[in-house]
């Protein structure tokens, strides 16, 4: 089965530990060029996949532009999330088989496409959010340890 991410336990890519890839520099486990299901590399650093689908799962069933609206809102790091990024996003877990699309044809202008998870894009945020919560706790030690140091200075 195919995760979000290609890569198994690297929810995220990247080059931060077994969680953000593992090496420094080079390709993360998200870098979608010339990878199939990869996300970008730039997407490691914004988490912009599981905010992506979350601001999906809260609009239900939306347009790329209200998706990226939602994104907007609940981006973790200081990093804008370019409109752009999302629809890329968007296509990507589209091909994955995460997020399906239609057109609506039924307001005025001219058509424009409708996402909405998938019974597979829920299953594999389910793993993705248990992933980014042990990263959070992990992330929690590191900074209650560093904290620590600081008062003992």
């Amino acid at each position: 089965m195919q995760d979000f991410d290609n890569r198994g336990e690297r929810p995220l890519g990247g080059r931060f530990g077994k969680h953000f890839g593992g090496h420094m520099g080079g390709r993360c486990g998200m870098a979608g060029e010339g990878r199939p299901g990869g996300m970008g590399h730039g997407n490691v650093y914004r988490f912009m996949v599981p905010v992506v689908a979350v601001s999906l799962m809260k609009l239900g069933k939306a347009h790329g532009y209200q998706i990226a609206q939602e994104a907007a809102k609940l981006a973790v790091t200081e990093t804008q999330m370019d409109t752009a990024g999302v629809y890329r996003v968007l296509r990507r877990m589209e091909a994955m088989g995460f997020v399906h699309s239609e057109w609506d044809t039924d307001g005025p202008g001219p058509a424009k496409r409708v996402y909405m998870m998938s019974e597979e894009g829920m299953m594999q945020m389910e793993r993705l959010m248990l992933k980014l919560r042990g990263i959070s706790n992990e992330l929690k030690s590191l900074l209650d340890t560093y904290d620590g140091l600081l008062e003992k200075s």
